[in-house]
């Protein structure tokens, strides 16, 4: 059936070959379909909570392959996918993590377990002119129309503008 079936790259795989087709490391444009992680009983239902989706750039490091292997493990694979990117060294890693509230990020996702992993295959990120991290945030936290949303994005901005000193 087709539901039985996985969708890899473009092509509908069964279960028994699916394993042979799966890619640990994805390409660039790899976008599935988001899952939205909260802790239980997090939101009261009376506001759209914020979801976070983290991109953290990684490069520099050894073993590529068994490290983003070793790193979706300790991630649980499903919270969080891997990417090449092209401002990145062919050792390059593009971590992603699904939409995840705040609270869940800093109490489920084991970005410790995560960083502990990369940091012994020799990656760095802050500190090697090469990577970057990028936050995503959903737009409807900011308001329910587009006007209220692009003026409390507009607000953010001019925040970050005035008070980061580039």
């Amino acid at each position: 059936y087709i539901d039985d079936l996985y969708n890899i790259n473009g092509y509908l795989y069964c279960e028994e070959c699916r394993e042979d087709h799966e890619e640990t490391i994805n390409p660039y444009n790899y976008k599935p379909e988001p899952t939205f992680y909260n802790c239980e009983n997090e939101n009261n239902g009376d506001t759209i909570p914020l979801y976070m989706g983290v991109e953290l750039e990684i490069d520099e490091g050894n073993y590529r392959e068994e490290t983003a292997e070793e790193i979706l493990s300790v991630a649980q694979e499903d919270r969080l996918y891997i990417k090449t990117d092209g401002s990145l060294s062919s050792d390059g890693l593009e971590l992603v993590s699904h939409p995840m509230t705040y609270d869940y990020h800093l109490s489920e996702m084991p970005w410790k377990d995560i960083m502990r992993v990369a940091k012994e295959n020799d990656y760095t990120s802050h500190n090697n002119g090469s990577c970057g991290l990028h936050i995503h945030v959903n737009r409807n936290y900011f308001g329910e129309t587009q006007v209220e949303q692009n003026m409390a994005i507009a607000r953010l901005l001019i925040f970050c503008e005035t008070n980061y000193n580039y």
